[in-house]
């Protein structure tokens, strides 16, 4: 079955579930399912209940959907997200975004854990993406252009809303919230980076390093949604990262510890845009 049509399915599956469609989409990275807590949720559904939805095989990624509100605005919230590393294809990595836009989405506010490279941040710091560099990953646009999404060329020089960059470091200042900006750069993985890599990376001018979010960024860009991006930094800056800096306990308990900030974050976002 040709992509369009499963993921015509897979949308027509979700507008028969709920009675309303929301504008807005939270997708979630490593270590943010708790999130979820935060938001009053009105429906969810396991993501492998959806027709056509590639399998999570990632074991701290939670694959469900939910349909949440906050001070009266209806949003999704996807769980986890599928990874390139996983062996899934582009078109199936980013499928969930396609099936969300295609229910209604205009507005996304991507979330990921990433490695940090820029000495000046520290473990924990929250950065808003201003920009991005796609180091290693194929295209998600590669392939016949379905003209109904979107251009054969998008344009990508302002893909992530500088207006909503603005608004949310404005909140985060008057509110003490730490929060910065950076240029995301991404990798397949699932290995993790060798020390000239590393060092390479941040004399590119990348700030953080990670294996997502931009295969979704470029098919939201695709279809003119509205998009932000959040990294929690996992680690310290170091030149030569060791077992030790990348502990998944260590990164999922930094991560952890800005839960509630990420929240503030988005209920502003959403408050924003709503």
């Amino acid at each position: 079955m040709a992509i369009n049509e499963r993921i015509r399915k897979a949308a027509h599956y979700l507008k028969s579930q709920v009675q309303e469609l929301p504008r807005h989409t939270i997708v979630l990275g490593t270590g943010l399912k708790d999130i979820t807590n935060q938001f009053s949720i009105k429906y969810q559904t396991k993501l492998s209940k959806i027709p056509h939805f590639p399998r999570m095989t990632v074991h701290h990624m939670d694959a469900t959907l939910y349909l949440a509100t906050n001070q009266g605005i209806l949003f999704w919230i996807l769980g986890g997200r599928l990874h390139y590393y996983e062996g899934y294809t582009m078109a199936e990595v980013t499928f969930p975004i396609r099936v969300l836009a295609e229910t209604g989405t205009q507005s996304f506010f991507f979330t990921n854990a990433a490695g940090n490279v820029n000495p000046s941040f520290a473990a924990g710091n929250l950065v808003l993406i201003r920009d991005h560099i796609n180091w290693s990953f194929p295209s998600p646009l590669i392939g016949p252009n379905n003209e109904k999404w979107g251009p054969r060329y998008p344009f990508m020089s302002e893909v992530y809303d500088p207006k909503f960059i603005n608004m949310l470091l404005e909140f985060s200042e008057k509110s003490g919230l730490q929060l910065d900006t950076g240029v995301y750069l991404g990798v397949t993985g699932p290995q993790l980076e060798t020390p000239a890599e590393y060092r390479l990376f941040r004399q590119l001018g990348a700030d953080m390093v990670g294996m997502s979010t931009i295969p979704e960024v470029i098919i939201a860009a695709h279809m003119n949604r509205q998009i932000t991006a959040l990294s929690v930094l996992s680690n310290d800056a170091v030149d030569t990262p060791t077992e030790d800096s990348t502990d998944i306990t260590a990164i999922l308990n930094h991560i952890k510890s800005r839960i509630d900030d990420v929240a503030e974050l988005i209920k502003y976002w959403l408050k924003m845009d709503g």
